[in-house]
């Protein structure tokens, strides 16, 4: 074989190898997904938060109003967050969830009962309902 056919003819290939990545090709095709918005990544690859670039409230106190409806909201809908906030009205989804976090372990330590249909998804006090260990550092807080 001259020089040229050697050059046109195809590379054998080896079981098992595996090509070499080229060092532009992910990080190109990340960057430019990044840019157009299209993969919900931040500069350093992390996903974004959903409310990336909403304006945020201060966090404010819950008022007796709010609780009791809360409570209620509790008895009726279980860990349905977004139905417990709908049900509450001046709270959000991601509110009514950390609520419920510091309700339910101030519950377990107190020894009270879950509402009942709360008690369906699961007989822990997490908002999974898997049970919580009384002296993990969540629950030492309280």
């Amino acid at each position: 074989q001259t020089a040229a056919q050697k050059a046109a003819a195809p590379s054998p290939t080896v079981v098992g190898a595996v090509a070499p990545e080229s060092t532009a090709g992910p990080a190109l095709s990340l960057a430019s997904a990044q840019s157009e918005g299209d993969l919900g990544l931040s500069a350093t690859g992390r996903r974004k938060r959903k409310d990336t670039g909403a304006t945020r409230t201060a966090s404010r106190a819950w008022d007796d109003q709010e609780e009791q409806k809360f409570i209620e909201s509790l008895k009726l809908y279980g860990r349905d967050w977004k139905k417990c906030a709908e049900h509450i009205g001046s709270r959000d989804a991601r509110a009514v969830a950390s609520h419920t976090q510091k309700f339910l372990i101030k519950a377990l330590l107190r020894g009270e009962e879950l509402p009942p249909e709360m008690a369906k998804t699961g007989r822990g006090y997490t908002l999974s309902g898997k049970p919580l260990d009384p002296n993990s550092s969540a629950a030492r807080a309280y």
